[in-house]
């Protein structure tokens, strides 16, 4: 093989990972800063291997954005006008025409001002051709004609006696003929016409370079900047073989408007043989990196290699580094791992001139084409722009992600609700569009396998109609799905996961802000603090979908959906559970080993293997719980132990896994109530112990066998959290015919029993209710604190809205 890859990588906008730093200001006497997050530019660059498998030479060129020479004229002129665009696309260009040889083959790729950038080589590649070493000495003369092609005013520059060019019009047929037949005698014209490009793949191209048009006194402000590059066309260029997009669905700046490419029109003459354009859930720089935290520009940065592949070569576990370093982040920050593409997104048009210069939801498969001479959309609707929406959109609204955050430090407010995608509704593989949607009826059948996302046309107009990107077994993208320690995947390695974020301080406030009164004791007087811990009986219901919607999804995704479980199941209370200490183990490190109250949750039941009474564990923090703060202490490696002991009495044992021969009544036991887990507790490596320590709205779903005790709370602070119940329609089924059909907490358990499935297995004895002795002390608790709460009601320095009595 004697060809090789160019590859030229431009970077986006204040983006130069060769510098790798950022200043915090541009006062000289300050010099500090940080290091730079580098963008899906670099790190695509860093990802691929210097030659492919089969030897050829791949062979980066990077070029950083843009605004990012670390001085304040570079960071306001450059990054906030677009200032240096065309010295980027006249260096690029020129590096091309300087290395290379006939049968290489060339790859662009871009982020932002750098994707414009990127496309605009390719176009100047496709009407220009390549020049020649004679041509280069003519190229800023050329260049000038290339980039002012629309403007009919423009005259010809740059001509000397010695160096002129005779040549036509930019856009007189015989403008590259006379290019290539210019030549001294045998030597060289001065360009090398239809040179393809191999790819040209970037990350949510800018709009007329993201430079705002503002009216000041009737003076059109950029416009000259605008005006010079609004030659780009919407369309891919003509020498484009494969072209790839990745869009920011929730960007809503106007000055950040997306370019969609259009495919080239039948007969044409163009190379394109695949373009794909996918929106992601994320504003600009989520989707073209840059973010301290990466979750959502790995989605794009994977998606963007896959399409890659089939033509470079990269290091096979580039991907999967990337994702451990964001874990590590998260770590950093001691904050919970999101799970895959639930990251932070953070709000992009909070600034001034965006509030000047206006902001708006993009609008997926609806875009217009641009008018080459103002640089503004026409009427004409874009046909034919192979768009599709990625399934992490779907994921983030499905599971009740965040929204957008404000600043960089907050997690996201409320949950992920894209206003791009108000009034569309998805539509599942093979299931009929909705009622009253007009869609071409050739497009609707060629797509029915695949997920749609459908908005219905204004009167007899067609819908709006995308259909959903799929993530393939092998592909990089999926490596990425499989790594990341998600909902699914944290569950079955672990057997419990933490969610963070579920509810807020205030909604945590309202509920418990009456404990005191319901104890009977003062927050400030420790002397009052009677008894270690209070399993407190409830007063009011809410619904857990509309208290903690996030946690609520994630409940479902385990058990299998929402059809499953019970609806007397739905709701969360207010029967609170409170650890005080005491103070004799103040101070007190006691191991989980130790610890005198092990058990699985459910004394009120007969337990099998396949309980549906007790579907999931869930444990709501209502306070910041510290570790050494009294958090339930979970073992998840005695899932196992606990599952094979269900699994071997298929009579079913009592609460405290007595078999049924052992106390055929079922009654109450009295003596050594939890020395079965207790004892399994101590045969647990000392490392085999967890203790659910988090913030305020952080909430752990731990599978129904997970043995659990309280802890010894030595720092006597108080810790509040509830056990919200959860329980099945229908037993848990072991033996599906359907493989696909298993929760995760039914996978979790054969998996923990080293099993596929159990085919055979059944209870041989029937299910039973048992009465815990439980219930009748919170009945006595319940009256004692009723009469608290009424007596609190006549206090005139007290709200009675403080206080809920039911």
């Amino acid at each position: 093989m004697g060809f090789k890859r160019l590859i030229v990588a431009c970077d986006g906008t204040w983006t130069d990972s060769d510098n790798g730093f950022v200043r915090d200001s541009w006062l000289p006497w300050k010099t500090g800063g940080k290091l730079a997050n580098p963008s899906n530019v670099t790190r695509t660059s860093r990802a691929l291997l210097p030659r492919s498998s089969d030897g050829i030479p791949q062979v980066v060129y990077y070029q950083a954005g843009v605004g990012s020479q670390n001085n304040a004229y570079s960071y306001f002129v450059g990054g906030y006008l677009g200032s240096g665009i065309s010295e980027n696309i006249r260096e690029a260009y020129a590096y091309l025409c300087n290395n290379y040889e006939d049968g290489d083959e060339i790859v662009l790729l871009g982020f932002s001002r750098g994707a414009f950038t990127a496309r605009s080589i390719s176009a100047l590649v496709a009407e220009v051709g390549l020049l020649t070493v004679k041509g280069l000495d003519s190229f800023y003369p050329i260049f000038k004609d290339w980039e002012n092609q629309v403007d009919p005013a423009y005259q010809a520059q740059y001509g000397s006696i010695d160096r002129s060019i005779d040549r036509p019009s930019f856009k007189d047929p015989d403008y590259m003929p006379r290019l290539i037949r210019i030549a001294d005698h045998d030597q060289e014209g001065m360009t090398r016409p239809n040179i393809p490009v191999k790819i040209v793949g970037v990350w949510d191209t800018v709009g007329t370079l993201g430079v705002p048009e503002l009216d000041v006194a009737g003076f059109r402000l950029f416009s000259h900047e605008r005006k010079e590059y609004s030659f780009v066309s919407t369309e891919v260029a003509s020498n484009v073989e494969y072209a790839f997009q990745a869009f920011a669905l929730d960007e809503e700046r106007m000055t950040f408007s997306p370019t969609v490419w259009e495919s080239p029109k039948p007969g044409s003459g163009a190379r394109l043989k695949l373009l794909k354009q996918c929106w992601f859930p994320g504003v600009h720089s989520s989707i073209g990196g840059g973010y301290a935290d990466s979750s959502v520009s790995n989605v794009t940065l994977a998606w963007m290699i896959t399409q890659l592949q089939p033509f470079l070569s990269f290091h096979p576990d580039y991907i999967k580094d990337q994702q451990q370093a964001n874990e590590k982040f998260y770590t950093l920050q001691n904050v919970p791992v999101c799970s895959w593409a639930m990251g932070q997104i953070e709000k992009s048009d909070t600034g001034a001139l965006n509030a000047v210069t206006g902001r708006g939801p993009r609008t997926p498969g609806a875009y217009h084409a641009i008018d080459s001479n103002t640089g503004k959309p026409t009427d004409r609707l874009l046909t034919n722009t192979c768009e599709f929406i990625h399934p992490s959109v779907r994921y983030r609204i499905q599971q009740k992600g965040l929204g957008l955050a404000t600043k960089d430090d907050s997690p996201g407010q409320g949950v992920y609700e894209p206003a791009a995608l108000e009034g569309w509704t998805y539509v599942t593989p093979g299931q009929n569009l909705p009622d009253g949607v007009q869609v071409d009826a050739h497009k609707a059948e060629a797509w029915r396998g695949h997920g749609r996302w459908v908005k219905a046309g204004r009167g007899d107009s067609d819908a709006v109609f995308v259909v959903e990107e799929r993530i393939e077994d092998g592909t990089t993208e999926m490596a990425l799905v499989q790594a990341w320690p998600g909902v699914e995947n944290h569950f079955m390695q672990h057997g419990w996961l933490k969610l963070s974020n579920c509810f807020s301080q205030a909604q945590a406030d309202e509920l418990i802000g009456t404990v005191w009164t319901r104890l009977g004791m003062s927050p400030t007087d420790k002397s009052t603090w009677h008894g270690e811990r209070h399993n407190m009986p409830k007063h009011n219901e809410f619904e857990a979908s509309e208290f903690a919607p996030k946690a609520w999804a994630a409940i479902c995704d385990l058990l299998g959906g929402e059809e499953r479980i019970g609806s007397y199941n739905r709701t969360w209370n207010d029967g609170l559970i409170v650890n005080l200490g005491t103070p004799e183990g103040e101070g007190k490190d006691i191991h989980g080993s130790e610890l005198p109250g092990w058990h699985v949750d459910g004394d009120f039941f007969v337990h099998f293997l396949n309980s549906p009474e007790q579907g999931l564990l869930v444990i709501p923090l209502f306070t910041d719980i510290n570790p050494g703060g009294g958090g339930t202490m979970i073992c998840p490696s005695a899932i196992g132990p606990v599952a094979q002991h269900l699994h071997d009495h298929p009579e079913g044992v009592s609460p405290m896994m007595t078999p049924r021969a052992g106390n055929p009544t079922m009654e109450p036991e009295k003596v050594k109530r939890l020395q079965w887990f207790c004892d399994l507790a101590k045969s647990m490596p000392k490392d085999a112990f967890v203790e659910a320590s988090g913030k305020v709205g952080d909430v752990y779903l731990l599978h129904p066998l997970m043995l659990h005790s309280a802890s010894n709370n030595k720092l006597r602070e108080l810790r509040i959290i509830t056990n919200p119940p959860v329980s099945l329609n229908e037993p848990f089924d072991f033996d599906r015919r359907d493989e696909s059909l298993y929760s995760v907490v039914e996978r979790k358990t054969l998996k923990e029993l080293g099993k596929e499935r159990l085919p055979g297995w059944e209870i041989t004895e029937p299910r039973m209710a048992v009465v815990p002795e439980r219930l009748r002390r919170q009945a006595a608790m319940r009256e004692e604190e009723l009469k608290r709460l009424q007596d609190l009601k006549g206090h005139a320095d007290r709200k009675v809205a403080e206080v809920a009595v039911n």
